[in-house]
């Protein structure tokens, strides 16, 4: 457009795996949302399952989600206002915004919020300013920028690819993005913490290891393990640590388990390393380091 004003950072990048295509008739049943800066620099991840409130979770060959899994995850309104506080201040940002818009837009009159216009900035529009590629999917995007995007249609998975698409796509405008209107402000957030649901996909022992890899795909932050199911999580972990190794197996489980109970990459982190401690391994066969983000964190031992 050719009138309005800029808009430097931060920005709000958002991703929903959907029931289906049609934001009137279908819902979202997972979100994922991380706040970035103009450098690419994630400063906060928020992701869950989300329950659709009776509707079959849809394409599952797709998603991977299954009804099971978001049973005891919570609803969009549930985590609408956590949602809305990192939207605060920000340009949202989606690779085809006008999908994600339109679900969000549909959640949030369901759950009775209202919303003023918010700027948004899509990365497939981008991508045909900046690409030259034989089609502007994400997938075909991060493969000719070297950004990974190992686990395709996982809504986390989509918006870390999309976070490290952003500032290359935008050093190669030409002319500045305006936007018609600004970032909305929102402060009141959940009392009390969310039931979240995560969860890992794709994963592979790679040179770090399984656990590095479970708490890579992790949401950088969930809930303290506290519930019943992180005590699952926390009775697994003692038993597969018990032989000072983890299998491919195992690790499935483990992030399974972690997802359940609503844990970030943090709290699978700390949870590992009172374990560690508490078993008292040779550094030589248990080391592991924290997930991606995290600058306040120091390194730690990797599995």
């Amino acid at each position: 457009m050719r009138s309005g004003a800029e808009h430097s950072g931060p920005y709000a990048v958002i991703d929903f795996e959907t029931t289906g295509l049609s934001a009137r008739r279908d819902r979202i049943v997972e979100v994922a949302i991380a706040r970035v800066d103009a450098s690419g620099r994630i400063e906060d991840e928020f992701a869950t399952l989300i329950n659709p409130e009776g509707r079959d979770v849809g394409p599952t060959f797709i998603h991977g989600i299954t009804n099971a899994q978001v049973e005891r995850a919570p609803t969009f309104a549930d985590v609408a206002p956590e949602l809305l506080c990192r939207l605060s201040g920000a340009v949202v940002v989606a690779h085809n915004a006008t999908f994600e818009e339109a679900f969000l837009a549909a959640e949030l009159k369901r759950a009775g919020l209202e919303v003023p216009r918010l700027p948004a900035l899509c990365t497939l529009w981008l991508g045909r300013q900046t690409f030259t590629t034989p089609n502007y999917k994400l997938g075909t995007l991060a493969r000719a920028a070297g950004v990974p995007l190992v686990d395709k249609h996982a809504a986390l998975g989509d918006v870390r690819a999309v976070c490290a698409l952003l500032p290359q796509m935008t050093r190669q405008l030409r002319t500045p993005v305006l936007f018609s209107c600004v970032p909305m402000s929102w402060t009141s957030r959940n009392a009390q913490p969310l039931p979240l649901v995560t969860r890992a996909v794709a994963l592979r022992k790679g040179s770090d290891g399984w656990m590095h890899s479970l708490m890579a795909r992790l949401p950088v932050t969930g809930i303290a393990p506290h519930s019943a199911s992180a005590e699952a999580y926390l009775d697994a972990l003692t038993e597969v640590l018990s032989d000072g190794k983890i299998t491919g197996e195992e690790a499935k489980v483990l992030a399974y388990l972690a997802g359940s109970a609503g844990m970030g990459g943090e709290q699978v982190l700390d949870s590992t390393s009172a374990s560690w401690i508490a078993f008292r391994l040779p550094r030589s066969t248990m080391t592991f380091s924290p997930p991606p983000k995290s600058a306040n964190s120091s390194p730690q031992p990797r599995l």
